[in-house]
């Protein structure tokens, strides 16, 4: 899955409140699926039952990711953050970013 940043200045924002110590450039989306990565995209590698998504971090790399939250070190040039979980920072990232929003969802 990945999601297409529509407003990026309110995503960037909220971005830096949640890390104030890290410069962020324009982000253009943010991906679990390193299949999807596009340029500028966050790469967020995901733990799951079956898959370790940390295990497609150079994949994301090479297709254009700017940077990526990890639980454990992956060896790629790309900026990284380590975060306690991963999953937790992607729901954290949306509820905020769906909160923020002016428009109604259904």
């Amino acid at each position: 899955m990945r999601v297409d940043i529509g407003n990026k200045k309110l995503f960037a924002s909220i971005l830096e409140r949640f890390f104030p110590r890290i410069e962020f450039h324009e982000i253009n989306g943010l991906s679990i699926d390193s299949r999807k990565i596009e340029e500028g995209d966050i790469f967020l590698p995901l733990i799951g039952n079956t898959l370790d998504g940390h295990q497609f971090a150079k994949q994301a790399e090479s297709l254009g990711a700017s940077m990526i939250f990890v639980e454990k070190n992956v060896d790629i040039s790309i900026p990284k953050h380590i975060v306690q979980s991963t999953k937790k920072l992607f729901y954290d990232f949306i509820r905020e970013y769906r909160n923020k929003l002016t428009y109604p969802f259904i």
